[in-house]
């Protein structure tokens, strides 16, 4: 393969993305959180779903009543910062890029990001400012002092924090039996009144949705679509990978998801099987053969890892 093959977005991992129905319904959920003045809100899904890359998504494109952007900013949590409230601040502050003093206090760090976020409500009428905070499982339910603190602090100056939290479904049941037990009722009624889940593919139609970014969506701006660039050689000039969206389903509820209860379609492994599809086994094998079609379609899913994944 030669560079410019390589340097295709399709190879990397860290920062591929195309979107998705579960986006578009989250942006919708959440931008409805932020008109309606809400506080807080959490999201939960499985492990690989694309939890992480649709909070990315959303800092670029949340907005207000008036159209004006909300500045967002994000932080995921690490498994060393699940003890305390200043662990929380000090892990925003390296998130934002702040050095800090040997010697900083809780109070010099929650200032610190106060005045940041502070600094980020005045690009918008309704001096709104968004924190996603990732892996809220890691969390204890002290730790989100931190965060009511910074609300508290901003609501002084008159401006609005919104705090949205996402975490694993099933990891962070611990944590969320602890925010409804009654001395929590503050932390509860301002950050978690407003619960979303997140999934994968569920549908035909989601499917669809997202074999069509491929054929739409394009490399370099102006170049072939991302389909068109693997294949294009070898499929006539009308042909479109969500053709293949008749074959793939059928495989999918037969062979994968009635056999091993996938809930719904981790994007990982959608992604990773549509990649060894797309750049392996159609530009060698080509579209004239259904029944390789098939097998094709089968291969690529075993190899996305999603197999593994389920059974171990």
């Amino acid at each position: 393969m030669n560079a410019e093959f390589d340097e295709h977005p399709i190879f990397n991992n860290s920062q591929f993305f195309i979107m998705t129905p579960m986006i578009q319904t989250l942006s919708t959920q959440i931008n409805k959180c932020l008109w309606n003045g809400s506080a807080g809100a959490a999201v939960y899904g499985d492990y690989r779903l694309g939890k992480t890359r649709a909070l990315d998504y959303l800092i670029d494109i949340l907005m207000n009543r008036q159209g004006e952007k909300i500045g967002a900013k994000s932080i995921s949590i690490a498994p060393r910062d699940q003890n305390t409230i200043a662990g929380i601040f000090k892990n925003i502050c390296h998130s934002f890029g702040f050095e800090l003093k040997a010697r900083a206090t809780s109070d010099d760090m929650s200032n610190i990001v106060m005045h940041h976020l502070g600094d980020l409500t005045l690009i918008n009428s309704t001096k709104q400012v968004v924190l996603i905070v990732d892996e809220f499982q890691r969390l204890n339910v002290n730790q989100l002092e931190a965060f009511a603190e910074l609300y508290d602090g901003l609501v002084r100056c008159g401006a609005n924090l919104f705090v949205l939290f996402a975490g694993n479904d099933s990891d962070s049941l611990r944590i969320r039996k602890s925010i409804q037990d009654d001395q929590n009722e503050l932390i509860r009624g301002r950050f978690f009144t407003q619960e979303f889940m997140f999934y994968g593919i569920r549908t035909y139609e989601e499917l669809v949705f997202c074999l069509n970014e491929f054929d739409t969506r394009q490399y370099p701006k102006d170049g072939p679509t991302y389909t068109k660039y693997f294949v294009g050689n070898t499929v006539p000039d009308n042909w479109r990978l969500k053709s293949l969206a008749d074959n793939i389903w059928p495989i999918y509820l037969s062979d994968f998801k009635s056999q091993m209860n996938i809930k719904s379609w981790p994007m990982q492994y959608f992604i990773s099987m549509i990649r060894i599809l797309l750049t392996d086994f159609l530009p060698n094998h080509g579209v004239g053969d259904d029944g390789l079609i098939s097998e094709m379609i089968r291969e690529s899913i075993r190899a996305s890892g999603l197999v593994k994944n389920l059974v171990h």
